[in-house]
C-alpha cells in the first residue's frame, strides 16, 4: 500500500507539474574557503533559484523517494511489468540536479589617500545534471575578482568601506548570475497571440504571449521576438523586436513591445496574409533574454 501511494504521488507530481524540478546538492569548497562563506554562497544560489520561479526545488527526502520508487519499478520491470518500466522514465523526467564548488571568497584591501577600500574576490561554479540520463546539461564558472569577467566592469561598484560590506556586495551579485545563467541555458520559448494585440498607427505597442507564471514568467521579464522565415529551403528565425512583461497571469502574459514596434506590425500583417493560404504558417516566436543594460 505504501509503495502504491508513493508511486501514485510521484506519478501525479510528474504528470501535472508544469515546472521542471531541481535538487540542489551540497556544494564542495576549496581550501581556504570558510564554512560560513560557503554556506552564504550556497544559500544565495538557492535564493536566486527561488526568485526566478523557474523550478520546483526539491529536498533530499523527495529525491530519495524518487530514487526508491525508480529502483522498485526497475525491479518489477526486470520480471514482467512493462508499465513499470515505462513509468521509470516518467518518474525521472524533468528533474535536474545542481552541484557547485566555491573556489574563493576572500577580501582584498587597497589604500589610497588615507582611505581603505575593500573588494571581495568571489569565484564559484555550478553544474546542472539531467537526472534521467546523468549527463551534464549546463555548467559555468563565475568570477567576481577585480580582474574576472564578473568583476572587472563593476570593480568600482563592488568596492566598499568595510570588508564585510565588500563580501556582501559580491554575494548579492549571485542573484544576477543565476538569472542570466538560466536565461542562457534554459531559455523560455513561446509565441505571440496573433488574435489580440494593441496597435497605434503602424506600430504594435502591446500584445499577449502564451507563457505565464506556471512556467516562471514574472512582471518585468524580457523576451526577444522572432519571425520565422524560409529562405533557400531553410527555416530561420529573424529577431525583429523586444518586449517586456507588464502583467503575468497563470498561462498568458500581457506585454509592452519596447523595440521593433513597426517590424512586429508588418510581421503580423504578413502572418495574416499567409495563414489564409497556409494554415501551418507559424506565429511570431519569443525567447527569454536578460534585461537590457539600458531599458526604459
Amino acid at each position: 500500500m505504501v509503495h502504491q501511494f508513493i508511486a501514485l504521488a510521484l506519478f501525479a507530481m510528474t504528470a501535472y507539474a508544469q515546472k521542471p524540478r531541481m535538487y540542489v546538492k551540497e556544494f564542495t569548497k576549496a581550501n581556504g574557503v570558510s564554512q560560513d562563506d560557503y554556506s552564504k554562497v550556497r544559500a544565495a544560489v538557492i535564493s536566486a533559484l527561488n526568485l526566478t520561479e523557474r523550478f520546483e526545488l526539491l529536498d533530499a527526502a523527495t529525491i530519495s523517494s524518487i530514487a526508491e520508487e525508480e529502483e522498485r519499478r526497475q525491479s518489477e520491470s526486470a520480471i514482467h511489468d512493462e508499465t513499470a518500466r515505462n513509468e521509470v522514465k516518467v518518474t525521472k523526467a524533468n528533474n535536474y540536479i545542481l552541484d557547485g564548488t566555491v573556489t574563493a571568497c576572500t577580501v582584498k584591501s587597497n589604500s589610497k589617500d588615507g582611505k581603505t577600500a575593500y573588494t571581495c574576490v568571489l569565484t564559484y561554479s555550478i553544474t546542472v545534471t539531467d537526472y534521467a540520463n546523468n549527463t551534464t546539461v549546463a555548467s559555468k564558472k563565475f568570477d567576481h575578482s577585480p580582474t574576472g569577467l564578473g568583476g572587472a566592469l563593476s570593480k568600482l561598484l563592488d568596492e566598499s568601506s568595510s570588508a564585510e560590506g565588500a563580501k556582501t556586495s559580491a554575494i548579492n551579485s549571485i542573484k544576477t548570475d543565476i538569472e542570466n545563467f538560466l536565461i542562457e541555458e534554459f531559455p523560455l520559448r513561446g509565441e505571440i497571440y496573433a488574435e489580440d494585440f494593441v496597435t497605434k498607427k503602424d506600430k504594435v505597442i502591446e500584445c499577449y504571449i502564451n507563457l505565464g507564471t506556471n512556467v516562471g514568467v514574472k512582471n518585468g521579464d524580457w523576451f526577444a521576438i522572432y519571425e520565422v522565415q524560409t529562405k533557400v529551403g531553410k527555416t530561420i528565425e529573424k529577431e525583429i523586436g523586444r518586449l517586456k512583461v507588464t502583467e503575468a497571469d497563470e498561462e498568458i502574459s500581457n506585454c509592452k513591445v519596447t523595440k521593433g514596434e513597426k517590424e512586429v506590425k508588418k510581421a503580423l500583417d504578413r502572418y495574416f496574409e499567409n495563414v489564409e493560404n497556409d494554415p501551418d504558417t507559424q506565429l511570431l516566436k519569443i525567447k527569454s533574454i536578460p534585461e537590457p543594460l539600458f531599458s526604459f
